[in-house]
């Protein structure tokens, strides 16, 4: 198995039950992020604290795909380094939604991980006017 630090895939469920498992988590205020399409037949999150993110997918094979990462309005959010698998959440939802599946063999890194939650968080929108206002003060000054 693919070792992959960032998610875990210990998950599969029926493909059948796809649709259900979208629908119920919907229902549970999970919503459409914008995500790249990796060919799942879906992929939705759901705010979980003020900072964090816990994103979901299905594969048309029934595999799941799932982490825990900054919320998409932080610089963190693009550091690879702050997302983490989140093997007891996965099986908690499944559960908690009588969606019936197999777990396929888990790595000792999914298993064993711990949420990752950066030191602090920085708004991409405090982070762009930092720049534009850096940028402008550059401009001013190469004027003179």
């Amino acid at each position: 198995m693919h070792e992959d630090p960032y998610h875990c895939n210990c998950f599969v469920i029926n493909p059948q039950n796809s649709e259900f498992l979208r629908t119920q988590l919907l229902v549970n205020r999970f919503f459409n992020p914008f995500q790249e399409n990796h060919g799942q037949t879906f992929g939705l999150a759901k705010n979980i604290d003020g900072t964090l993110q816990f994103h979901i997918k299905t594969m048309p094979n029934g595999k799941i795909e799932a982490e825990i990462e900054p919320q998409t309005q932080y610089v963190e959010h693009l550091n690879k380094e702050n997302r983490s698998t989140e093997h007891n959440y996965v099986k908690e939802v499944l559960d908690k939604l009588k969606i019936p599946y197999r777990q396929i063999t888990s790595s000792f890194t999914c298993l064993s991980a711990q949420i990752k939650r950066p030191s602090k968080t920085t708004s991409v929108v405090g982070a762009a006017l930092g720049v534009l206002i850096v940028v402008g003060l550059l401009a001013i000054l190469s004027k003179k």
